[in-house]
């Protein structure tokens, strides 16, 4: 009965199969996550360059003068404005004293803020002002005007009746 404990094991071939399959698989599987981690790097830089782009448009505004010439004849956009402020500053986990409110308080930003005058900017573009415009004598506009429909800048323009003079 001892004897059969120390019989040679048969199990040896497949003691070498599994050790070339283990090894298969790591080399397989390093790979895979080399070309991941490639791949990853490659979205972070153009993850970078997108943030660099967010933070270059974030400097991109009307003058302090148009916006307030704006804000003054339009009311509503004023009051639209001072709600962004309310909710950027809720947002940001803090309370909104009435003084941050006023009409010169949202002016003097206006003034010393570029990315505030950069929101402010894309909010009245929102509702089509200080949108550009084609100047009527260009190529363009001739262009525009034998199909019409086509160029969907110009149109919210002339729907709005307002540009960039306005």
């Amino acid at each position: 009965m001892r004897q059969e404990c120390f019989r040679p094991s048969t199990r040896r071939p497949f003691t070498r199969t599994w050790i070339f399959f283990a090894v298969a698989a790591f080399v397989l599987l390093t790979l895979r996550l080399a070309s991941a981690a490639r791949a990853q790097q490659g979205n972070d830089s153009s993850t970078k360059i997108s943030d660099l782009a967010m933070r270059n448009m974030g400097r991109v505004a009307a003058s302090p003068a148009e916006i307030k010439s704006l804000l003054l004849s339009l009311g509503g956009m004023m009051v639209e404005l001072k709600r962004l402020v309310a909710k950027d500053a809720s947002d940001h986990g803090q309370m909104v004293i009435d003084s941050d409110l006023t009409d010169d308080a949202i002016f003097d930003r206006l003034e010393t803020d570029i990315q505030f005058r950069s929101l402010a900017t894309a909010l009245v573009q929102r509702y089509g002002y200080l949108l550009p415009k084609v100047n009527p004598d260009s190529d363009s506009a001739k262009e525009h005007a034998a199909h019409p429909g086509t160029d969907e800048m110009a149109g919210a323009t002339s729907r709005t009746g307002t540009g960039a003079g306005a």
